[in-house]
Order: structure tokens, then sequence, then C-alpha cells
């Protein structure tokens, strides 16, 4: 028997074992592993993080200010009764009385506010604000210097920038809506809030009068031919009275005057209710009292919007530490020595020198796919 096979085998010290990934070893980094990557790479986490947020901070100082005047008002939505008498009669026949402003929810004039047809008369509306140089009158397309390279475009990015500057919010319970319209100086905040409310009230009363004008034409219609079917039950009675002037004591007789004297009673009914609705539509055409009411006027805010800077340094710092920490891994994982042929880490390692390359020298990729090209062929 030789004398190597009477040696014992080696003992192997926690030094001598390979860290390799196959046997769990570090590439599977474990809380204290991960640290270690922290605390070696200090540096690099400590200045991105820092680097990440003073720009953020510095981007959020140098923002010009802005400033935020709000306003409330409640749509009037009186209406006419139309439970019984005439009225059921009429909204039988399509006539509804003619409220003069149909029932809109909250939610309605949420978005009437920050629709196309309101915003786009607003940028092109002139405002007059105060400048360095003096009050300088201007359209709001001008004062919000959009950019494009045709009108068209400018028009479009006005109208983009001033919807994202109003905001509106409705209240389910009382009716009350509440908005608010930010901008850069605090007269034009208020002055764009009241160009808001006159096209609102604009709007209703031309939808109101649009509707008045459309219920006159149909009221007026129905109106002759009430009056027509009026006057044919009415002589269909005179005729009957004037052919029996004794009907009491025929039973025939008075049923046909009670059929008779109902249809009348029903087509003056009929006729009084649509020549209300008539009237009423008459005037609502010509009616200019506002629609809404204003419960709080816009204000001319005193004070600046604040900048938000705590939520901005608390997002700062989270994206610096997750770039930070994300670099500094990479590094540790490209940057190690005893890595063995052919694991994960060392495949990892070729991938990200083979990427980098790519991306400083791009033409690499075009050759690589002639190649590739060639080669299918």
């Amino acid at each position: 028997m030789s004398t190597s096979q009477l040696e014992p085998p080696a003992v192997r010290r926690p030094s001598d074992v390979s860290l390799s990934p196959e046997r769990g070893g570090d590439s599977e980094l474990s809380l204290l592993s991960a640290l270690n990557v922290v605390l070696r790479r200090r540096s690099l986490v400590i200045g991105i993080t820092g680097l990440v947020v003073v720009s953020i901070v510095a981007l959020t100082l140098l923002r010009p200010r802005s400033y935020t005047s709000s306003a409330s008002f409640m749509p009037q939505t009186t209406r006419s009764p139309t439970g019984g008498g005439g009225g059921g009669i009429a909204a039988q026949l399509g006539l509804s009385m003619l409220t003069a402003d149909a029932t809109q929810s909250p939610a309605f004039y949420v978005d009437l506010l920050t629709s196309r047809g309101i915003l786009d008369s607003m940028v092109m509306t002139r405002f007059r604000v105060q400048t360095d140089s003096g009050v300088v009158e201007a359209p709001l397309i001008d004062l919000l210097k959009a950019k494009g390279k045709t009108p068209a475009r400018r028009r479009e990015a006005a109208i983009l920038a001033l919807q994202r500057s109003v905001h509106a919010d409705p209240s389910l319970k009382t009716g009350v809506v509440t908005f608010s319209v930010r901008a850069s100086d605090p007269a034009l905040a208020k002055q764009v809030a009241d160009r808001m409310l006159q096209l609102l009230n604009a709007f209703n009363l031309r939808r109101r009068r649009t509707q008045a004008s459309e219920e006159r034409r149909f009221a007026e219609e129905r109106l002759n031919q009430a009056r027509s079917e009026l006057r044919v039950a009415e002589d269909r009675l005179q005729t009957f009275l004037q052919r029996n002037r004794v009907y009491e004591h025929s039973p025939e007789l008075r049923f046909e005057e009670d059929r008779l004297s109902r249809e009348v009673n029903m087509r003056q009914q009929l006729y009084t209710s649509v020549a209300q609705a008539h009237e009423q539509a008459r005037m609502d055409e010509v009616r200019d009292t506002p629609v809404i009411t204003v419960i709080e006027q816009p204000n001319v805010p005193a004070r600046p919007d604040p900048r938000g800077l705590l939520k901005w340094l608390v997002v700062g710092l989270l994206v610096g530490l997750g770039l930070s920490l994300g670099l500094a891994f990479v590094r540790e994982l490209v940057g190690r020595a005893d890595v063995e042929p052919g694991s994960e880490v060392e495949q990892f390692r070729l991938l990200w020198r083979d990427t980098i390359g790519d991306i400083t020298h791009p033409w690499r990729l075009v050759t690589r796919g002639r190649r590739r090209a060639a080669a299918a062929r």
C-alpha cells in the first residue's frame, strides 16, 4: 500500500472554500454582503445621491412661482311644476312647460370648465398684466408663451397648458362647483377665473335661448293646432245645444252633452297649457339674467403657491439612492477578480463590457447584423 493512500484526507479550511455561484457563494448576496458593498462604494452612493438631491432641489427653487385664484358657483336649477293640471297634459305632448334650466349635475360643469370650447375662447382673450416694463395687454396665448411651429400648434399648446392649470371639484351634496386657476401672475389668475365664469354663464345663456327658441317654434305649431281642435269641439257642442234645447229628460241626449262638454274642457286645458308654454318660451328666448349663482368671487392671491420642497426632497433622495445603489452593485460585480470562468458573474461581466462597447461604438451593431445576415444565407 502506497504512502499516498495512507495519508488522511486534507481538511479544507473555511478560507479555502470557493465562493462559486454553484455553491451558493457571494453571488447570492446576503444582507451583510449587500451592506458591505454599500459601505465599500459609499463614496459613489453618497456622491450620486447628493447630486440628484441637489439637482432636484435646485430645479424646484429656480422654477417660477405660481399663484392660484379660486372661486365657487352653483347652477340655478329652478323648475316649473309639471305634476298635474295643464302641465301634466303638456308634458304628455312633449312640452315640459319650458323649464328655464334643465337640472345638470356638478360633474357636467366640471367637464364644461375644462372643455375645449371654453379653453379655446380663453386663450384668445386679451388680458392686462403688470410687468417690469409696465402694463402689458396681450392674448393669453402670448402670456402663456406657448410654442409651436404653426399658429394651430401654438393654440393647441396654450390650450393644453391652460387645461393643466385649471382644477375643479364638484360637490354632489350641495351642488356647488369649486374651481381654481393657476398662473404666473396673481392678477392674471384672477382675470382668467373671472373670464371663465363669464364664458360659462354665456354658454348656459346661449344653450337656454337655443332651447327656448326651439320650444317656441314647436309651441306655436302646437298652439295653432290646439286652437283649431278646441274650435271644432266648441262647434260640435254649440250645434248640439242648438238642435236640442231640451235634453235633460233624455238619457241619450244627456250622455251626448256630457261627452261633448268633457271634450271641450279637455281641449281648453290643453290650449291653456300650450299657451302658457309658448309665452314662457318667448320670455326665455330674450332673457339675459345669469343662470349660475356665484358663491365665492375669484380672489387675487396674496401669497404664491408652496413649492413643495419637502416632497421633492424626498423624491430626490429616493431616486438618488435607487440609482446609486444600482450602480454600486453593478460596479461591484464588474470589478470582481476572483470569479470562476463560465460563472454567472463572469457572463455578466462580459455582457456588460459588450453592451458598453456597443453604446460607445454603435457601428458594431450594423457590422454584426450584416455578418449574421450573410451567415444565414
